[in-house]
């Protein structure tokens, strides 16, 4: 069916939406959750009907003005392929035969008790099971009623086809009943029923029909016959789902235990023995009918139009936050009179932003376009570079702030304490420092086992998020991903915090109204940086509980992802005296500003 051409994505999209209800109602067997996949299920159905139709009228439309391509659409819709037919003879009845019959004797060889030869019966009995099925209760004229209006089709052993049988379902009605009662009274059945028409049926049209492999054997009973197995089916299928004594692990001729359900339920026992640490592979969802490693991301929301606005919106972001950082960056290295410190952390910042944003908001967008996996090592790969980018931004502005405390406090020697080589010898300081922290938080909490659905919460390979999914305690990793934020983080914005006392006491000794407000003006624009960074981020990996990932911290997630890359190169633009300047004399005209 997912192959079928009527088959669109939102059929895609609410079938898998019935699967997630079954397996929930599977699982808990509450009322409720059945009833919610009932009717799901129901709403699925209708929905396959509607979109068929409406391919199916369209490509009878699309060929109105020819009259032989309308006659071509319309002998394909009602006789699709069958692949070639079967001619009847012996040597195939007597190839068929023989074929099933070895493959039925191959599987009781199989089984660990040897079948005696002096028996009988071929099914040897199994021990009386607790509780036990004594006897076949007696069946009403409105089950039989029931039963054969529900058979369609016919056997060449029946003396009239279904059609007719059920139009006389009043006539035969009274008289099956009875007899059907009789076989249970008497356990004598009649031999004429014991015959069968055994037709091959082939598994794929595409298969050859001269190897009875490729075929199933489909067994055409008499009418009385189908309608006494129906009962018999009925009754003893109740019996054993009410008192639950098939095994868990049984999955043919099963209501509701398919093939799928059996790969699913596989593939949750695999998970289980990785979880446990007894089995390392690579971890595998499924999705779309095929077969996908590692993770599952959730994205920013479910609503198509929602994920249209957002991409359109995040891209612009991203564009804007490319050109700006390029031309901030253009401008600090032209411009002789901003090659000072200042500008020179200034510089590494827009690159660190630059990367940020490309690191996480072309995922973003792709995640916007259609649900992503990604492996245990993508997924790890993308958390130690966000982490790594982001810690090295953390220490960068805290060595900024130390900049223009040296520059405002300590002017006449600024030149001296902050070289050239000092200023190197800091920003690789804050790489060292960002890898660590980055490292530490990564490996931490990567090595955790994850039970259950391996969907990410998030955007993005989040710490925070991926703790949600593990199956242990996480407290060691929550302890370390603190102790990490604490250094990347807390300790940063507190020496941020004292260096801009000290300049803010220093700044208001000056008697100089003119001094005073230019540096002001000079520190005010790193500031309003440091508040948006820092704000979200502490916000995010400094509060208790961080395994608890909610919707609303996706959203602080977007505001330190997006937010201060995009910021960055405007405020230092439009708060900077000198940057405004640089951009009037080399890129914007001189009436923009």
């Amino acid at each position: 069916m997912p192959s079928a051409q009527w088959f669109t994505e939102d059929l895609r999209l609410q079938r898998q939406y019935c699967r997630n209800l079954e397996r929930r109602w599977r699982k808990h067997y509450r009322l409720s959750d059945k009833q919610t996949y009932k009717d799901a299920l129901a709403l699925y159905k209708k929905a396959i009907i509607k979109h068929k139709i409406a391919f199916f009228l369209a490509k009878i439309e699309s060929a109105q003005n020819s009259a032989r391509k309308l006659f071509q659409v319309v002998d394909s819709l009602s006789n699709p392929p069958t692949g070639p037919p079967i001619e009847p003879s012996q040597d195939l009845c007597n190839a068929v035969a023989t074929f099933f019959f070895t493959k039925v004797m191959n599987i009781y060889s199989s089984f660990s008790s040897p079948i005696c030869s002096d028996r009988t019966d071929p099914f040897p009995m199994s021990p009386p099971l607790t509780p036990t099925f004594s006897n076949f209760h007696m069946v009403t004229t409105d089950q039989i009623s029931k039963i054969i209006t529900s058979i369609k089709s016919g056997s060449p052993l029946d003396p009239c086809p279904p059609s007719i049988l059920s139009a006389l379902t009043e006539v035969i009605t009274s008289p099956l009943t009875d007899l059907c009662n009789s076989i249970f009274q008497t356990v004598i059945y009649p031999e004429i029923w014991k015959k069968a028409v055994i037709k091959p049926l082939l598994k794929k049209p595409s298969l050859d029909p001269a190897d009875s492999a490729n075929c199933r054997p489909i067994a055409c009973l008499p009418f009385p016959a189908k309608i006494f197995e129906a009962i018999m089916n009925k009754q003893l299928s109740g019996f054993i789902d009410c008192h639950q004594l098939l095994d868990d692990t049984q999955f043919g001729f099963r209501k509701g235990h398919g093939t799928e359900m059996a790969l699913i339920k596989t593939l949750d026992e695999i998970r289980t023995i990785m979880d446990q640490g007894e089995l390392k592979v690579d971890t595998l969802e499924m999705r779309n009918g095929s077969w996908v490693a590692g993770f599952i991301m959730m994205g920013l929301s479910d609503d198509r139009t929602l994920e249209t606005i957002l991409f359109v919106l995040f891209l612009v972001l991203y564009i804007l936050t490319l050109i700006g950082n390029v031309i901030l960056i253009t401008v600090c290295v032209s411009e002789p009179r901003l090659h000072t410190p200042m500008y020179f952390f200034l510089v590494n910042l827009s690159m660190l932003d630059i990367c940020f944003s490309s690191v996480t908001v072309p995922y973003i967008l792709a995640q916007l376009i259609a649900r992503r996996s990604i492996s245990l090592i993508g997924c790890a790969a993308q958390m130690y570079t966000g982490l790594l980018l982001g810690s090295t931004e953390c220490v960068l502005l805290a060595v900024m702030a130390y900049d223009r405390y040296v520059a405002i406090v300590f002017p006449l020697r600024y030149t001296v304490i902050m070289s050239m080589s000092v200023c190197n010898a800091l920003v690789c300081c804050c790489l060292l420092s960002g890898s660590v922290m980055a490292f530490l938080d990564t490996f931490f909490t990567v090595r955790l086992p994850v039970c259950g659905p391996r969907i990410i919460n998030h955007f993005w390979c989040e710490c925070t998020a991926f703790l949600k999914m593990s199956c242990v305690d996480t407290f060691v990793t929550e302890m370390v991903i603190f102790s990490a934020g604490i250094f990347a983080l807390l300790l940063p914005s507190v020496f941020t915090a004292i260096s801009y006392i000290c300049i803010i006491t220093t700044i208001v000794r000056v008697h100089s109204t003119e001094a005073r407000y230019k540096a002001f003006s000079t520190c005010a624009s790193h500031l309003t940086v440091v508040i948006i960074f820092y704000s979200t981020a502490i916000s995010m990996y400094m509060k208790p509980g961080s395994k608890t990932f909610e919707n609303r911290d996706k959203i602080i997630s977007v505001f330190y992802t997006v937010t201060p890359p995009l910021l960055n190169p405007i405020i230092y633009s439009l708060r900077n005296k000198d940057v405004k300047i640089a951009l009037q004399k080399y890129i914007l005209p001189a009436n923009l500003y």
